[in-house]
């Protein structure tokens, strides 16, 4: 009888480990699954890239930048406006902000998503940085994109670049 009980005890604590270690693996598992890379931009988001780097060689085209870094933000707005970021951010080479692109598509965005996108043209309006926004679906042409940003440019003799409003 006691070596029964032994044996019992053995295949039961064996039966214990193996499923422990079961579970450890198949967690490590879900959390390794959990991350994969992926590229920062939508093959969109890519395509408007490269218009905006051909249409605009003497500048400096930033993709995904968040909106706190080209607005100081404070008060009621900062709740809001701090998650926000612009499409595509164009500088000229000393790195001053001369506009700024949002893509657009037809998807009905829900109010509070307008509202914020309304207080954030706002913010970019008073801070003087001039917002194209422009169909997501077709893209602008090289050629329109040039158009529009080049006709747009005051060519005043400011230190800093900016956009006629």
């Amino acid at each position: 009888m006691d070596t029964t009980k032994i044996l019992l005890t053995l295949v039961a604590a064996l039966v214990l480990g193996i499923m422990v270690a079961y579970i450890k693996l198949q967690k490590k598992a879900e959390q390794e699954s959990s991350y994969r890379k992926r590229r920062p931009l939508s093959s969109t988001e890519q395509a408007m890239y490269w218009r905006l780097v051909k249409a605009l060689p003497d500048h400096v085209v930033l993709a995904k930048v968040a909106l706190n870094r080209c607005v100081a933000i404070k008060g009621a707005a900062f709740d809001v406006l701090s998650r926000e970021s612009l499409d595509f951010v164009v500088c000229n080479k000393g790195m001053q902000i001369i506009a700024a692109i949002e893509l657009r598509d037809a998807n009905d965005a829900s109010e509070s998503r307008r509202n914020a996108e309304k207080m954030k043209e706002e913010a970019l309006d008073i801070v003087g940085i001039k917002l194209f926004e422009w169909s997501a679906s077709p893209l602008p042409s090289e050629a329109f994109i040039a158009m529009e940003f080049y006709s747009n440019i005051n060519h005043g003799s400011d230190s800093m670049t900016r956009l006629a409003a």
